[in-house]
C-alpha cells in the first residue's frame, strides 16, 4: 500500500487551521467559514472506478458544524460550497447536527443524494474505505483497521470520471462553526483491478518467468517484453 504524501499536494490555509505532514492533516478549529483545502489535480480521467482508503479520527464539533474530509470532482472546486452550487463530484463530510449529533455523511452531485452514519459518542476513530463501481457508490466504516465493519454508506451516482481531490477541504459558509480532527493514510490505489488479456504471447517478469491469462497491474513491478505475437 502506498499512502498520498500530502506535503506534495497545494495547501490553501489562511487562518492556519490545518497541520499538514506526509501523510496526515490535522484539522483544528476549523470553521464554517474559513477559507482552507489540500488539494491535487490528478489529470483529465484519472478517477474511474476506484477504491480509496483513510482513517479519520472525529474530536469534536459544534452544532452544525461539518467538513468535507474527502471530495472528488470532475472540475476544480475546493468547498462544500463549491459541490453545492456547482452541482460537481462526490463528497464524504464529517459534522455535527442539533444536539449535537455526529454524524459521516456521503453525497453525490447527480441526485443529489446522500447517506448518513451517526456517531454514537465523540472522540472516535473510523478507517473508510470509499468505492465507486461504476453508477454505485459505497463509503464502509469500520471501528478498527478495516477488519470490524459497522456501517455501509451506499449511493447511485454517475460514471463520469473525476480529476480533482480535495482532503480535507472546508465548508465555506458565513457560520463560525468549529470542527477538530485528523485524517491520515490515504491510499488512492487500494483496489487496484485486474485486467484480463485476451491475448499474450510472451510476458517476461525478471529472468525468464512467464505468465498467460490474468494480469493483475497492481502487482507487476516490471515487466521486460510484452509481446502479443
Amino acid at each position: 500500500m502506498a499512502y498520498q504524501d500530502w506535503t506534495t499536494w497545494t495547501e490553501v490555509d489562511g487562518n492556519n487551521k490545518l497541520t499538514v505532514t506526509a501523510n496526515k492533516v490535522d484539522i483544528v478549529n476549523l470553521l464554517d467559514s474559513d477559507i482552507a483545502y489540500v488539494t491535487k489535480d490528478f489529470g483529465a480521467g484519472y478517477f474511474g472506478d476506484f477504491v480509496h482508503q483513510m482513517k479519520m479520527t472525529f474530536t469534536s464539533a459544534d452544532p452544525f458544524a461539518a467538513v468535507p474530509i474527502w471530495y472528488l470532482s470532475a472540475n476544480e472546486q475546493h468547498s462544500y460550497a463549491d459541490f453545492a452550487s456547482n452541482l460537481d463530484g462526490i463528497i464524504c463530510l464529517a459534522g455535527s447536527g442539533a444536539g449535537p449529533t455526529y454524524y459521516i455523511q456521503v453525497r453525490e452531485a447527480d441526485g443529489p443524494s446522500s447517506d448518513t452514519y451517526f456517531i454514537p459518542a465523540v472522540p472516535a476513530t473510523y478507517w473508510l474505505e470509499i468505492e465507486r463501481s461504476g453508477t454505485t457508490f459505497t463509503c464502509k466504516i469500520y471501528s478498527d483497521a478495516f477488519t470490524t465493519l459497522v456501517d455501509t454508506l451506499t449511493l447511485t451516482c454517475y460514471a463520469d470520471t473525476l480529476r480533482w481531490m480535495n482532503a480535507p477541504c472546508s465548508y465555506d459558509a458565513a457560520f463560525a462553526y468549529q470542527f477538530t480532527g485528523s485524517i491520515e493514510n490515504l491510499d488512492i490505489g487500494a483496489g487496484a483491478p485486474s485486467y484480463a488479456i485476451s491475448k499474450v504471447g510472451t510476458v517476461t517478469y525478471g529472468a525468464g518467468v512467464s505468465k498467460v491469462g490474468t494480469v493483475s497491474l497492481a502487482n507487476i513491478a516490471k515487466i521486460g517484453t510484452v509481446s502479443d505475437e
